[in-house]
C-alpha cells in the first residue's frame, strides 16, 4: 500500500509503527489511527516495527526523526497517520472498481472490505491487495477525504491493547533476547558525571578474566568485550578507571540546586532557550487587566526506565 502499511494474502494488514512501546501504548494508539482510516478490521491487524528512515516514519515534531521521547507521539502522528490510512483506502477503493468494473463513486468500505451496494458484491482487502498493481502515483495525502469523527469505529472506543499478550505469554522478543553465531557481549561503564572523561583505564586484571575478549574506551565510557555476558559483567568489576573533573555537573549539589534554579528563573535578563513558541506572551501579559504571579518548584524527578538497557549490533 504504502510506507506504513502491507496487506497479506491470507488477510492479515501488517501495520509499521515507528514510535517504540515503553509502556504508554503507542504500539496500539498509532496503528490504531492508520486502520480506522483505511476501514481496517482490528482483529486483521499485526503491528511490526517500522525501519529507522526519516523521511517515512519521523516524529513531525522531532524534525522527521526515529525517535519516541517527551510524550508526543500521538499527537505528532496523528493527522498524518489519518491521511497515510485515507491513502491506503482510496488505493484499495479504485483497485476494486477496476475489479468489480464499476465506478469508485458507487463503492463503499466496510472493516476490511470494499463493497458495491447496487450489486451486493464485496471485494475483501486481502483480494483486491492480491490481485492488483500499486498505481504509479499515490493519491496527494492532501486530497485524501478523512473520516468524520462521528464515524470512527476505533478511535475513541474501548479497543484492546495490543502489546500485552505477547509480553506476558514470553512470545516477545527483545533484543536482550537476540543470539547470532558468534555473538560477543559487552559490559559498559559509563561516566560518572556527564562531560567527564577517561583520563587513565588499569585493565590488566579485567584482561586476564576468562572469556574476555578486548577492553576498550571511549568518550566517557569503558567496555569490557567478553564470549559471554556474565563473563562481561565479572571482568567490568576489576576495572580501575581514573575519572577527569571535567563536566558541567562536577560540583552539584542537590542541597542548593534548587535556590539556584529558582535565581536563574527570575533574572529576566537572562537569555532562555525557547522550545516551542505560539504566539507572543510577553505582550499578552503586558496588556491582560490582571497579571497574578506564583512561584513553584520541586526536586529534579529523572523519567527512565526499569528495563536493562542494551542494544545488538551486527558487523
Amino acid at each position: 500500500m504504502n510506507a506504513y502499511i502491507n496487506i497479506g494474502s491470507e488477510g492479515l494488514i501488517t501495520i509499521f509503527s515507528s514510535s517504540a512501546e515503553m509502556g504508554q501504548g503507542t504500539w496500539t494508539s498509532l496503528p490504531l489511527v492508520v486502520a480506522e482510516e483505511m476501514d481496517a478490521e482490528w482483529a486483521d491487524v499485526r503491528i511490526a516495527p517500522s525501519p529507522a528512515f526519516g523521511d517515512e516514519y519521523g516524529d513531525p515534531m522531532f524534525g522527521n526523526m526515529v525517535f519516541t521521547s517527551a510524550s508526543r507521539a500521538a499527537a505528532a502522528y496523528f493527522d498524518r497517520l489519518r491521511r497515510y490510512g485515507a491513502q491506503a483506502r482510496q488505493v484499495l477503493m479504485r483497485n476494486a472498481a477496476i475489479q468489480l468494473d464499476v465506478p469508485v463513486t458507487e463503492l463503499t468500505t466496510r472493516p476490511s472490505q470494499v463493497c458495491h451496494e447496487a450489486s451486493g458484491r464485496c471485494l475483501s482487502y486481502a483480494e483486491i491487495a492480491q490481485s492488483s498493481e500499486m498505481p504509479a502515483d499515490l493519491p496527494s495525502l492532501e486530497s485524501v477525504a478523512l473520516k468524520d469523527p462521528k464515524d470512527f469505529r476505533l478511535i475513541g472506543k474501548t479497543v484492546p491493547r495490543y502489546d500485552p499478550p505477547c509480553k506476558m505469554n514470553g512470545s516477545t522478543k527483545f533484543s536482550i533476547d537476540v543470539s547470532l553465531p558468534g555473538m560477543l557481549y559487552a559490559a559498559v561503564t559509563r561516566a560518572p558525571i556527564d562531560g567527564t572523561t577517561v583520563e587513565s583505564v588499569d585493565h590488566l586484571e579485567a584482561r586476564k578474566s576468562p572469556g574476555v575478549v578486548e577492553v576498550l574506551t571511549g568518550d566517557g565510557v569503558v567496555a569490557v568485550v567478553a564470549r559471554q555476558y556474565h563473563q562481561a559483567l565479572a571482568a567490568r568489576k576489576k576495572l580501575s578507571i581514573q575519572w577527569s573533573d571535567a563536566g558541567a555537573a562536577h560540583n552539584h549539589a542537590s542541597a542548593t540546586a534548587i535556590q539556584r534554579n529558582v535565581d536563574t528563573a527570575r533574572d529576566l535578563e537572562r537569555q532562555g532557550i525557547p522550545w516551542d513558541t505560539h504566539g507572543d506572551a510577553l505582550a499578552g501579559i503586558a496588556s491582560a487587566g490582571e497579571v497574578i504571579e506564583r512561584e513553584y518548584s520541586s526536586d529534579f524527578m529523572y523519567h527512565a526506565q526499569i528495563e536493562p538497557l542494551n542494544a545488538v549490533v551486527s558487523v
